[in-house]
C-alpha cells in the first residue's frame, strides 16, 4: 500500500500543481496589466510630473496620488504570484532557487513602496521616503532574478518557446538597469533618469509577461501529459 502511494504521488502533485500554477501566472499577467495601464493613465493625468527627469515614484504625490500605490499593490502580489508558479510550474533541473528568492523580494518590495510614498522634490527627507528608497534598490534583484530564471528555463522543455525570448529580455534588463543606474548617480545631471526609468521597466513588466506566459504554457503542457 505505501509503494503504491509513493508511486503516485508524483503524478499526484503533478495534477494538483498543474491548474494552480495556470491560475497564478493569470493572476501574474493581470497584475502587469493593471500596472501597465495605471502607468499610462498617470503620464496622461500628471503633466506636472516630468517623464524625462522624474522616476514614477514621484506619481504617488500630487493629484491622484492613490493610484500608484495600488497599482504597486497589485504588481507586489502579481511578482509573488508568480514566484509560486514558477516554484510549481518549473522542472526542477530548471528552477533557480536564488532566482525565485530574488524575484520574491522584488516583490515584496513593491508592497513597501505601496505603503512608503518617496519624499516630493525639496521637502524634507522623511523615514517614508527613506524606506521607500531603500525599496527601490530592489531593481537590482529584479535584474539578477530574471537572468538567473530565465537561464533554467531552457533546461526544461516545456520552454522551449519561450526560453530563448526570456533570456533575451533578461540582458536587455540589465542593459537598461546599468543605464538607469548612471543616470541616477553619476549622470544625474543629465536629467533622463525618468528616462532611463521608464525603459527599465518596460524590458521588466515585458520579462514578466514573457515568464507568465511561458508558465501557462508550462502548465497546459503538463495538464495534456497526464491526462
Amino acid at each position: 500500500m505505501n509503494t503504491m502511494r509513493a508511486g503516485m504521488l508524483p503524478g499526484t502533485v503533478a495534477r494538483e500543481g498543474t491548474p494552480m500554477a495556470s491560475r497564478l501566472a493569470v493572476l501574474a499577467l493581470a497584475s502587469v496589466a493593471v500596472f501597465a495601464a495605471t502607468l499610462v493613465a498617470l503620464h496622461l493625468l500628471r503633466a506636472d510630473v516630468s517623464p524625462l527627469a522624474q522616476g514614477i515614484s514621484h506619481y504617488g504625490n500630487g493629484s491622484y496620488r492613490w493610484i500608484l500605490p495600488v497599482a504597486n499593490g497589485v504588481l507586489g502580489i502579481g511578482g509573488l504570484a508568480l514566484v509560486l508558479g514558477l516554484a510549481l510550474g518549473v522542472a526542477p533541473a530548471g528552477r533557480s532557487v536564488t532566482g525565485l528568492v530574488l524575484l520574491g523580494l522584488w516583490s515584496a518590495a513593491q508592497l513597501i513602496t505601496a505603503c512608503f510614498p518617496i519624499d516630493a522634490p525639496g521637502a524634507p527627507p522623511t523615514l517614508a521616503g527613506t524606506i521607500h528608497g531603500l525599496a527601490g534598490l530592489s531593481f537590482v534583484a529584479a535584474t539578477a532574478a530574471a537572468l538567473l530564471l530565465a537561464r533554467g528555463f531552457g533546461r526544461d522543455t516545456r520552454w522551449a518557446a519561450f526560453a530563448r525570448p526570456a533570456g533575451a529580455l533578461a540582458l536587455a534588463l540589465l542593459a537598461a538597469a546599468v543605464v538607469l543606474y548612471l543616470l541616477i548617480e553619476p549622470f544625474a545631471g543629465l536629467g533622463l533618469g525618468g528616462a532611463a526609468q521608464s525603459v527599465y521597466w518596460a524590458f521588466l513588466l515585458a520579462w514578466l509577461t514573457c515568464t507568465a506566459l511561458g508558465l501557462r504554457q508550462a502548465a497546459v503542457g503538463s495538464s495534456t501529459q497526464t491526462r
